[in-house]
């Protein structure tokens, strides 16, 4: 899990930050929580944004991903990001087709 600093109250916040992450499987799913910073009680999550890392297997370099906001079945906005995907460790026997396919 990775927390990235809060953006004070802004109708547009940009985020622009890089994070690496460990992938062990690409069948897992990247959850992106967003979440309302409050000073005096807990913060509140405003919404979820889910993306399959199986989608890598098609493309390793997924830019200008959107993902809708909900709240309460409302839209509350979109989350705008890039995911990229460096294999980094040696296929085994029998597995080469899906990281080369990721190259």
């Amino acid at each position: 899990m990775r927390y990235i600093d809060f953006i004070f109250p802004r109708y547009n916040p940009t985020w622009a930050e890089t994070k690496y992450l460990l992938v062990h499987s690409l069948q897992d799913v990247l959850d992106l929580n967003l979440y309302d910073f409050n000073d005096h009680r807990k913060n509140s999550l405003l919404s979820t944004a889910s993306f399959p890392f199986s989608k890598l297997l098609e493309d390793a370099t997924q830019e200008g991903v959107t993902s809708q906001l909900l709240k309460d079945g409302k839209e509350r906005g979109e989350l705008r990001y890039d995911v990229n995907y460096f294999p980094i460790i040696e296929p085994e026997e029998g597995k080469e087709d899906i990281i080369n396919s990721c190259a």
